[in-house]
């Protein structure tokens, strides 16, 4: 570290009691806020009586107590009595609330230095680290994320949603848009995510192991697991009464299958191309007034799950996880994309970390930009040249 790194340093460390230190959201930089401000922003979200209400202690404890009986009841004849004491938790930790700064949705026109909390977008995270469902919701993902092969339109990388382009079928002349699903883990209704699961499960049951369990009894390991839903902040205890907790393992597989259930229902014929990341989509239709009745398809089968559009930009590039698309006259380009508010942040050369972690980070980053936008590629090259100088 260079001295006025160490400075810096120094003053940080000694602000501490009045200063909270994390991570942006999705950004990759560094937040540092007055814990003031940071308990004012959870506190508005917390006022939401929609999503959270007020409770107590006890009722964490009859939560905790009535999925540790439920697990005993059911899995004891499958794993035997060693294994489910294994996964219980007979002294639980009440789950924390804490959250991210959405530092991408801060207009640039705003002045950091009187910043107001109206200016600043969060994203609720709870920790159920330790908590009374942790260790059944880490079994309940390993025995159903199987059928996540089963979800068509589904994607866990950028190289399988480009092959998925490259390989589609279309005419000259297509549209097409990117959709976000708007607050997505707090919108879920649990018990409709839990019946498209065990739906699913039910159409591919021959292809999964889930230790002979029937399907009333995941339903009740499923629904006593998302009932755990007490967490706690500032001495004070709340519920979730809505959706799915962001921090609980189970959260993403649930949102994943429940979204696909929507979209079934959503598909029309005009559509000629969909791949979803989570909550973002690419969609590809045959005009726009084909992806416009297609979105409002999806945003009519659920009051609480809406999508918002985004289209390419003026040069026709389209973002969608770290790529950008281009589609003209049939022929599909792809582009390496890093989000405007991306702070490039790598470990930096003048790091204590070994040598070889350095080299591999940066043959990491060679080797994703060439897997999506090739080999020889100005543009991308430059990028990549500008995050190792940024670092070092």
């Amino acid at each position: 570290m260079t001295a006025a790194e160490r400075r810096g340093l120094r003053k940080l460390m000694r602000a501490k009691d009045q200063l909270r230190y994390t991570v942006g959201d999705k950004c990759g930089g560094f937040v540092v806020i007055p814990k003031l401000m940071d308990k004012e922003l959870t506190k508005m979200a917390l006022a939401d009586t929609t999503v959270y209400e007020e409770t107590t202690k006890r009722t964490f404890d009859t939560l905790a107590q009535q999925l540790r009986t439920t697990t005993r009841s059911i899995l004891t004849s499958k794993v035997g009595v060693k294994a489910v004491g294994r996964l219980l938790v007979n002294s639980p930790v009440v789950p924390t609330y804490y959250s991210l700064i959405k530092t991408h949705k801060i207009g640039s026109d705003v002045d950091m230095n009187t910043i107001s909390v109206n200016d600043i977008k969060t994203r609720p995270i709870i920790s159920c680290c330790g908590g009374s469902s942790d260790r059944i919701s880490w079994l309940l993902v390993k025995l159903l994320s199987p059928l996540l092969k089963y979800v068509g339109a589904h994607k866990v990388n950028v190289e399988q949603f480009i092959g998925a382009v490259e390989r589609c079928q279309m005419p000259n002349s297509v549209s097409y848009v990117s959709f976000d699903a708007v607050s997505l883990y707090t919108n879920v209704d649990n018990e409709c995510a839990t019946r498209a699961m065990l739906d699913l499960l039910q159409e591919h049951q021959a292809d999964v192991n889930v230790l002979g369990l029937a399907r009333s009894e995941l339903e009740q390991l499923l629904l006593a697991t998302l009932a755990c839903n007490v967490f706690r902040f500032d001495n004070k205890f709340y519920m979730q009464r809505r959706g799915l907790a962001m921090g609980l393992r189970l959260a993403p597989l649930l949102a994943i299958v429940y979204l696909d259930r929507i979209e079934r229902m959503s598909l029309t014929s005009e559509l000629i191309f969909y791949r979803r990341y989570i909550d973002d989509v690419f969609a590809i239709g045959s005009t726009p007034v084909a992806l416009q009745h297609f979105l409002n398809n999806l945003n009519s089968q659920d009051p609480n799950i809406q999508f918002t559009v985004e289209e390419p930009d003026a040069n026709s590039f389209l973002p969608f996880l770290n790529a950008k698309v281009r589609i003209r006259n049939g022929l599909k380009e792809f582009s390496w994309y890093r989000k405007p508010s991306s702070k490039n942040i790598i470990i930096h050369s003048r790091s204590a970390h070994p040598i070889y972690m350095k080299a591999n980070v940066v043959r990491n980053i060679g080797q994703t930009k060439d897997r999506i936008c090739g080999v020889a590629h100005d543009l991308c090259d430059e990028d990549m040249e500008t995050i190792l100088e940024e670092n070092g």
